[in-house]
């Protein structure tokens, strides 16, 4: 039996015991087509799409809600389902001046008519217990906001990461991965330009010293070939990326991914 046309499929998987929820986009499907998909799959880390309202700006007012454990897969989002995750700190700059800071996964604050620069601080941490991957994240997103008389997506930047991992999270030790990386921006935002570059840092003991990885243009983003060390227990990442506008993203994951000796 088929589902009647213009049926549409969404998905929220959910991990009970530690609340972690990952929302998936509307998808329809054509009969008889087999598809995988993977669920809480690293690379963790803050990203948006559908699943939750993306940052946004109407009249002076900002409400940047930042969603802050996607799993890897396209267009996912992911929370902690908490309404006020006191593990979540959000700082909001105006230039040099810090005028928002608070915890939890949404801010809303006015902001001046004239074309302002912005810098969107976000941290967050999970129960190193319970999580061995992407138990810390810090992001920075610079953007740009004017005012508009409707509401209008604002212009901050995502990163994707796809590295092949076993069901735990772990790439083996001792050999070496490639690490695929893309950024994008807020769906239908408005003051995006085109994504000029990228760069990408790893670290083998958990972000105390970094080095450079090179990223090699590979169809819509980059990749890396990362050499995991013997004896190294996870691989945390820093990457950036900017566009022609005056967006950037910069993002440090911490334990990003685990490493199978």
């Amino acid at each position: 039996m088929s589902a009647p046309e213009g049926t549409s499929w969404y998905q929220k998987p959910t991990v009970i015991d530690s609340p972690w929820e990952i929302r998936g986009i509307p998808e329809s499907y054509k009969p008889g087509q087999r598809l995988q998909k993977d669920w809480f799959s690293p690379v963790v880390r803050p990203s948006f799409g559908s699943g939750f309202q993306s940052p946004r700006r109407g009249g002076n007012q900002l409400t940047l809600n930042i969603p802050s454990w996607a799993d890897s897969g396209i267009g996912h989002t992911g929370s902690n389902k908490n309404a006020v995750d006191p593990n979540q700190q959000i700082k909001l700059y105006q230039g040099s001046t810090l005028i928002e800071d608070r915890k939890g996964q949404q801010i809303v604050v006015l902001a001046p008519q004239e074309r302002t620069q912005y810098r969107l601080v976000n941290d967050v941490k999970r129960d190193a217990a319970r999580w061995h991957t992407s138990v810390q994240t810090h992001t920075e997103w610079t953007f740009w906001s004017q005012y508009e008389n409707k509401i209008e997506n604002l212009p901050l930047l995502s990163l994707n990461y796809k590295v092949d991992t076993d069901m735990n999270g772990n790439a083996r030790a001792g050999q070496k991965t490639e690490l695929a990386l893309s950024a994008f921006h807020v769906d239908n935002a408005k003051g995006v330009g085109n994504i000029e570059g990228a760069s990408l840092q790893v670290s083998f003991d958990e972000g105390k010293t970094w080095e450079s990885a090179t990223l090699t243009p590979k169809g819509e983003g980059w990749v890396a070939n990362i050499s995991h060390p013997k004896k190294a227990d996870s691989v945390s990442l820093k990457a950036s990326a900017w566009d022609d506008a005056g967006n950037r993203i910069d993002q440090e994951i911490i334990k990003a991914y685990g490493l199978d000796n």
